[in-house]
C-alpha cells in the first residue's frame, strides 16, 4: 500500500493524475473487468525480485491475452518465460524503471512490433482456456490409469491356507507392533484376525 500511495503522490506532483494516470479507489467488479482491458492498449504486470515471484502464476496475464493485449511484464516467472517464449510482448528486469519506460515507448512507437506482437497473442490465446487447461484432467477421469511407477504386477506373498498379501511380510508384521503398542495386544489379535479373515472369503 506504501508503494500505491506514493504513486499518488508522485502523479499529482507531475500533475498528471486523473489526465493520464487514473487509480481505483476498490476492487473492479468482476463482471466490468473486460470493460478496462478492452480499453486498454497494453496489459502490465510488474513484481519484485522474490521467492513469491519464481512460483507465482499471474492469471491477471491471461486477461491480457483473452483481451489481445500485448504484455510487458518483470521477468522472473512462468508466465514472463512464455511472453518471451512466443513473443507476446516485452519483459523487463525487477525494479528497472527505466526499462518498463523504454517498453512502454517501444510498443506506442513501433506499430509495426506492436501488430507482431498482437497476432502472436492472438495466436496463443485460444490454447491458455480452461477447456485446454482441464483437458489432460477430463481424459484421465474419463480413463483412469495408474502412474507410470506404480504399473505392472504387484509383488504377492502366499502364506499358509491361501492366505494372498499384496505387500511384504514385514510390512504387516510392523503394523501388528503399532496396533500392539497403540492399543494393546488383544485389539492387535483382531485386527489381525479380521484381516485373515478377509482375504480367505
Amino acid at each position: 500500500m506504501a508503494m500505491a500511495a506514493a504513486a499518488r503522490e508522485l502523479a499529482v506532483e507531475l500533475g498528471v493524475a486523473d489526465r493520464h494516470v487514473f487509480f481505483n479507489d476498490g476492487w473492479i467488479p468482476y463482471e466490468r473487468r473486460a470493460d478496462w482491458l478492452l480499453e486498454a492498449d497494453v496489459g502490465v504486470s510488474t513484481h519484485f525480485e522474490h521467492i513469491e515471484t519464481a512460483f507465482s502464476y499471474r492469471t491477471r496475464i491471461l486477461d491480457y491475452l483473452w483481451a489481445n493485449l500485448p504484455v510487458l511484464c518483470t521477468h522472473g516467472d512462468s508466465l514472463s518465460r512464455l511472453v518471451t517464449s512466443y513473443g507476446l510482448g516485452v519483459t523487463v528486469p525487477p525494479e528497472d524503471v527505466d526499462a518498463v519506460a523504454q517498453g512502454i515507448r517501444w510498443l506506442r512507437d513501433d506499430p509495426d512490433f506492436y501488430a507482431a506482437v498482437q497476432a502472436n497473442v492472438a495466436a496463443l490465446a485460444p490454447e491458455m482456456t480452461w477447456d485446454k487447461a482441464l483437458a489432460p484432467i477430463m481424459e484421465f477421469c474419463n480413463n483412469p490409469q495408474p502412474a507410470p511407477d506404480r504399473r505392472g504386477t504387484a509383488q504377492r506373498y502366499v502364506a499358509g491356507r491361501g492366505v494372498t498379501l499384496t505387500k511384504p511380510p514385514w510390512y504387516y508384521a510392523r503394523r501388528f507392533v503399532d496396533y500392539t503398542r497403540q492399543a494393546g495386544p488383544r485389539t492387535a489379535l483382531l485386527h489381525a484376525r479380521n484381516f485373515v479373515r478377509q482375504r480367505l472369503r
